[in-house]
């Protein structure tokens, strides 16, 4: 079942949830964010033991080619603990996809939440964010195909002004480590171009025209997950090269 249609489930479980629990006079988005921020936790346990049995099998995914090379084992056995190793590889990622939609999820309901306060201000809201949520996995290492792109289309660096966590993001209480901002303004023809590009490849990104008050410093795209403080409780506890954050 592919990841945004058991994110969809997964919602219409947590909004039942919400219903029968009684979220009271508070927002029942609240609930919403709490109980997907549960999800998120009882994946990154999941995590650990899928990486933990991901070792595990590329071990002895090893080990049966070099027995396989000694003739000791046959191309069945072979083939079997390659799909072993496939299938824990697999497990993996689908584990990271399903934190990055529900990390996601919870900044959707974020902003409805803002917008149901500022009411008056939702068209300059509007105006002013570019919202795209991906269904493509993302990682920092991925910067390099946009940077690739972005060469070989203007012929000069994509202009990143933030590469992973910086002073800024940890000041403003933003996990930042697994996303980049391009010091473009979204309706400039880079702009486009790349949101065009990051569409094309399914990267999440939100798209700035001017600052935004506890959001954003100034116009840019953010590439990656949301960075938002609630996101900050669900970081990986894998290695920073891969982790799927916000």
């Amino acid at each position: 079942m592919p990841c945004r249609v058991r994110l969809v489930l997964g919602l219409a479980v947590i909004l039942a949830g919400t219903v029968v629990a009684g979220a009271g006079p508070d927002d029942p988005g609240n609930e919403i964010i709490r109980r997907t921020e549960d999800y998120i936790s009882k994946l990154q346990e999941l995590l650990k033991l899928y990486e933990q049995g991901a070792k595990s099998a590329e071990r002895a995914f090893e080990q049966h080619q070099k027995l396989y090379s000694g003739g000791l084992v046959s191309s069945r056995e072979l083939e079997a603990s390659r799909r072993a190793l496939d299938d824990a590889r697999t497990r993996i990622e689908d584990a990271r996809s399903r934190m990055v939609a529900s990390s996601i999820l919870i900044s959707e309901v974020r902003l409805s939440q803002e917008l149901e306060k500022n009411r008056q201000d939702e068209q300059a809201v509007k105006d002013t964010v570019v919202f795209y949520a991906g269904k493509a996995a993302w990682k920092l290492a991925d910067i390099s195909r946009v940077e690739d792109f972005y060469v070989k289309r203007f012929g000069y660096p994509l202009p990143v002004s933030a590469l992973g966590q910086t002073a800024l993001h940890a000041r403003m209480g933003f996990d930042h480590h697994d996303a980049a901002d391009v010091a473009l303004h979204p309706d400039s023809s880079e702009g486009l171009q790349l949101m065009e590009f990051l569409r094309a490849c399914g990267f999440s990104f939100i798209a700035f025209r001017e600052a935004l008050q506890d959001s954003a410093t100034g116009a840019h795209i953010h590439i990656g997950p949301p960075s938002a403080r609630f996101v900050a409780a669900i970081e990986p506890r894998h290695s920073a090269a891969d982790r799927p954050g916000s």
